[in-house]
């Protein structure tokens, strides 16, 4: 059967890059059938950290080549300027279909009023203005040109950067030209041109090659097959452009010679013109203060056979440079320190917590060097009927109750959203928390103050708390084991929360009202293979569980964890609860954090890889 199958990232703009590739196949190959493999890279699932953080650039290839040389796929579409400078053996670039605009833009919300006359780059930003980019390569050319910006990290696919945007995160961002036209946003071949995403106009300005150098293949799209598969080669080669080959090929000799990557700032773009090939180059440091560049064009009409060496030339000019041993000292200098300060550098944690409640322990890994993969594996949803939770805040509001109990963080949210709809205030009672995140919340969100939080976090040190707590002012305070005898207690927590607390504090007499106030539900994703099969490889370094319900999603998601994996991967429970679900589900030796909190966690898994 005459058939190929792709492989490419699930982007938006990956998908219409491969499908663009698709399609001029199969008006050459009328007969060709066509079958796309989308592929989860680790770029994808690594957001909140800039790509010079991140590793070099083959966190956007490395999935999708070893499907490649699995036999998996048959090619890959890539945005060339994704690419590392060094391939594996086996593989090659094929094919470069015609370039696309190689320039940057700059994007602005449309009813942000420049000045009439002012329309480039140096102009048109007011002082101060706050940039989005996580590229070193922008960064250091638009410090160059205008120091007072400042420059913050924005990561994402173009819709994701371009809602941040529009929401006030930044008050512009760069893109790539070509990304934009082949979304259908904006005219790249106007100097300026407006575009609507989301209802939200947006204000594009085409930024001259002489005032930014694009990156080593920007906006070209690279063909990759397995070397010696000869027939895939053979189909795609008729839909290379020769002069993109060139181009590329040249500024990819450039990346490889200077040893660039995302680590340093460099840039490099190639033309072919009146049968001679040129490229001009630069390297930067990341300040924008020291920029090398020049310009070299082949010798007389062969250029055709020169473009890796005129490349490859460029680079050892512009090393030759008296500065450049500055430039990549201060590079090389500023990742020995974040090394230094960075515990947990280059080391691939994931966490399994609903997605609202990531970014807390996620933030604290990725500034100790962390890659952190986002992986919830539960959902909150809201009560369908809420009758039963209407009533039973009231009767609290009322004063029914001498202590509510409280075991996660969203049982306080959902508390505090409801007092917020119905304009009411929670008067003064006991409280007891789970954990000091639960107690912190209850401060915060409820105005709290009478809260106890037992040392240890399980149903039975929360039930002892309670025990050894006065009900009012003229009980006696010691404890004995009728102590919550007559004591009214309401119990607040998700519908698959175990009744263990329930039953702890019923057995000391007290009368207890469990409540449902949300519910969790394991998030209906496929299974993801290639998480599996990282994990089966030893690519993950520690997993972080913070409930019961967090190992069973995960489990349900990736399949049992066998003895031999956990071996190799560091599991992290908050509490002794989640380590016995964790146990109860094949993960031998679970390590528990000595205190269940984001920084008892974080503690916990430095101890765990460091040591």
């Amino acid at each position: 059967m005459n058939k190929l199958i792709i492989g490419t990232r699930g982007s938006k703009l990956s998908l219409n890059q491969t499908n663009l590739v698709a399609t001029q196949l199969q008006q050459i190959h009328p007969d060709l059938t066509i079958m796309v493999e989308v592929i989860s890279t680790k770029g994808d699932r690594i957001l909140d950290l800039p790509l010079s953080k991140v590793g070099d650039k083959g966190l956007f290839v490395e999935e999708i080549e070893q499907a490649l040389l699995d036999g998996h796929i048959d090619l890959a579409v890539h945005s060339a300027k994704d690419l590392p400078s060094h391939l594996p053996e086996q593989l090659t670039l094929a094919a470069f279909p015609a370039r696309a605009a190689a320039q940057d833009v700059l994007i602005m919300p449309a009813d942000t009023q420049p000045d009439e006359k002012r329309h480039h780059l140096y102009d048109v930003l007011a002082p101060h203005t706050r940039v989005g980019t996580s590229s070193l390569r922008r960064t250091s050319q638009l410090l160059a040109l205008r120091p007072d910006l400042h420059i913050s990290n924005i990561r994402g696919n173009v819709d994701t950067r371009l809602r941040k945007l529009a929401h006030g995160e930044h008050d512009a961002i760069i893109l790539a030209a070509a990304g934009l036209a082949r979304l259908g946003l904006g005219q790249m071949d106007c100097e300026v041109s407006e575009f609507t995403l989301d209802h939200t106009r947006f204000r594009a300005y085409l930024i001259p090659n002489d005032i930014m150098l694009p990156a080593v293949g920007q906006g070209a799209l690279a063909i990759e097959t397995r070397a010696d598969d000869h027939r895939t080669i053979a189909l795609v080669r008729s839909i290379d452009d020769a002069q993109t080959h060139m181009c590329v090929l040249a500024e990819r000799a450039f990346l490889r010679r200077i040893g660039g990557g995302c680590q340093l700032p460099n840039a490099a773009y190639a033309q072919f013109h009146a049968g001679q090939l040129s490229i001009h180059g630069l390297i930067a440091s990341l300040d924008g203060k020291t920029i090398l560049q020049a310009k070299i064009t082949s010798a007389g009409q062969n250029a055709a056979q020169t473009p890796e060496c005129l490349g490859d030339q460029l680079g050892q000019q512009l090393l030759l440079h008296p500065l450049a041993q500055f430039i990549t000292l201060i590079s090389h200098t500023t990742q020995i320190n974040q090394k230094s300060t960075q515990p947990l550098r280059g080391k691939r944690i994931i966490i399994t917590r609903p997605e609202e409640r990531i970014d807390g322990i996620a933030n604290k890994l990725i500034n100790l060097g962390a890659d952190v993969i986002r992986y919830p594996v539960i959902a909150y949803a809201p009560l369908q009927d809420t009758h039963i939770f209407d009533t039973t805040m009231r009767n609290l509001i009322a004063g029914v109750y001498d202590w509510l109990a409280v075991t996660s963080v969203q049982s306080v949210r959902c508390m505090a959203a409801w007092l917020r709809q119905n304009h009411m205030v929670l008067p003064a009672l006991h409280i007891a928390a789970v954990g000091e995140a639960t107690a912190h919340e209850c401060r915060e969100l409820l105005g709290a103050s009478c809260i106890f939080v037992p040392e240890h976090h399980d149903a039975a040190h929360l039930a002892k708390i309670i025990g050894n707590q006065p009900i009012s002012d003229t009980t006696p305070t010691q404890s004995s084991p009728n102590r919550l005898t007559g004591c009214r207690i309401l119990l607040l927590n998700a519908d698959i929360a175990r009744p263990t607390l329930q039953y702890q504090l019923q057995r000391t007499g007290a009368s207890v009202d469990r409540v449902i106030a949300y519910h969790t539900i394991y998030n209906p994703q496929k299974p993801d293979l290639a998480l599996s099969h990282a994990l089966l490889k030893g690519d993950i370094d520690a997993i972080t569980f913070t409930s019961g319900s967090t190992v069973r999603g995960f489990v349900g998601q990736v399949g049992p964890i066998s003895a031999n994996v956990a071996k190799n991967i560091k599991m992290i429970c908050i509490g002794p609860m989640t380590a016995q679900i964790a146990i109860e589900h094949g993960i031998t030796d679970p390590i528990v954090a000595n205190i269940a909190t984001d920084d008892g966690m974080v503690e916990a898994i430095i101890q765990a890889l460091t040591s």
